[in-house]
Formats: C-alpha cells, structure tokens, sequence
C-alpha cells in the first residue's frame, strides 16, 4: 500500500510539473506572439507614409490632367484671338523683360517655357511678327508712327487675359526706312500669308514684340493669339507620382517588416 501511494504522489507531481512548463510555454508564446509597442510604431508609420503617398499620387496626377485639358495639341496654353487694328506701321508691346536666373539646373530655359505668337492677317496683306531687343528696336523705330500697346497694372503678363480690353497709344512719326524682312537684329521673326507661328525662348532683357505688314506698309489688322509652353508642370507631375511610388514601397516595407513578419 506504502509503494502504491508514493508511486501515486510521484505521478501527480510529474502531472503537476507539465502543466506548469506547459503554461510557462503558453505565456513565453503570448509575449513573443503580441503586438508590442515597437510593432504598433511600425504600423502607424508605415500607415502614415503611405497615406503621404496616396497625396503625392492625387498631387502628380491632378497636375498632369490639367496640362491635357487647358494645352493645345502642340503643348501650348494660347489666348483667345486678339485683333490688333490700328492706321499706324505697327503694333508695338516693348514692356517685355524676362528675367531668367543663371546657376546650375538638370534643364535648359528652353525646357521650362517658350513663347509663341500666331498672326494671321485680316487685310490680305502678308504679316509680320519679331521680337527684338529694346535697343535695336528704338533704333529701327526712332521717328516711325507705330502704336503701342498700353495694359492696366492689373494685366497679367503675356496678357493672359481672354476679355483683356486693348488700348493703344499712338506715337506719331514716318515711314520705316526699310521693311521689316530685310532687317537682321530680330531675335525671333515670322512672316507671310496665312497663320504665322513665332516661337521664342525667353533670356534675360528687355524685348520688343512687333505686329506690322511684311513689306512694312500702314494699317495694320491681323488677329494674335499668344501661347506660353511651361513643361516643367509636366516634370513636376511626374516626379510627384515617383515620389509617390517610392513613399507607397517605403510604408509597405515598414509595415511588413517591422509589424507583420514575424522573427
């Protein structure tokens, strides 16, 4: 009876013992397997990056589905038409200084912005657009009856504008001695019949815009419009959408390394 009692005793403490290893195992398993403060960190911050993505996408992506609507076939944002119609040689703007800032970019001034004009002409005469530095044009217009352009403080440059009102301001004065074709200092010209296309890359001056008759004849009618490029939106809207991309990997790396996968 002793011996079955002490075997008894015996059995139970062995019993005992598994339960409580068994139970350590179960609490080392519940600490090892919950979310700690450092896998809920991971969490919340690679939620928190990829929320700034999904900005950086809706950011590139707006950008982009704005240049497609208000650009033109030929990327350019043009005016309405404006008809230029004065008795004088030509129509002058000479307020025109761009000012482009010199030091070291990934990009030419041509790849950020460059201007076109369209002249057509209304009085069946081949036009003329130029765009000549301040200096050269005071000397081919000094003494010429030319009208100029004068535009409130609240245009916008490159009059952008498409109800913008016109006025002129005539300077009175002769004939040009020579037309304006046979000139060499233009900086950008175009000219004949039908629609006349001038293209220009802004640098830093001051600069005349001319609308006259090729052969430089009086009277002037000629319908504009005046477009702008600026394809560094375009450059801007793709590398917030990269930006995007790589914010969108960072968070899901975080996410799954620091919070899901499991050591």
């Amino acid at each position: 009876m002793m011996i079955n009692r002490i075997e008894q005793v015996v059995k139970n403490g062995e019993r005992s013992g598994l339960i409580e290893k068994n139970s350590v195992k179960l609490q080392s398993s519940g600490v090892t397997n919950g979310w700690g403060g450092r896998r809920i960190l991971s969490l919340l911050s690679g939620c928190f990056i990829i929320f700034i993505s999904l900005g950086m996408f809706a950011g590139g992506g707006v950008i982009l589905w704005s240049q497609s609507v208000i650009t033109a076939d030929d990327g350019y944002v043009y005016t309405g038409q404006m008809r230029l119609s004065a008795d004088s040689y030509a129509v002058v703007d000479n307020d025109i200084h761009p000012e482009v800032e010199n030091g070291w970019r990934p990009f030419t001034i041509k790849d950020v912005v460059s201007i076109k004009v369209k002249a057509t002409s209304n009085n069946g005469k081949p036009v003329f657009i130029g765009v000549a530095t301040k200096q050269s044009a005071l000397t081919y217009f000094d003494g010429v009856n030319v009208d100029k352009l004068v535009l409130g403080d609240s245009a916008p440059k490159w009059h952008f504008d498409y109800y913008l009102t016109l006025t002129y301001q005539s300077l009175p004065g002769g004939s040009p001695q020579n037309p304006p074709t046979s000139q060499l200092f233009w900086t950008a010209q175009a000219s004949g019949s039908g629609v006349q296309t001038l293209t220009w890359t802004p640098s830093t001056g001051d600069y005349w815009l001319v609308v006259m008759n090729a052969d430089g004849s009086k009277v002037l009618d000629a319908n504009v419009q005046i477009g702008a490029r600026v394809s560094i939106f375009s450059w801007a809207g793709l590398w917030m959408i990269l930006g995007g991309i790589i914010f969108a990997l960072g968070g899901v790396v975080i996410i799954y390394f620091g919070a899901i996968r499991r050591h």
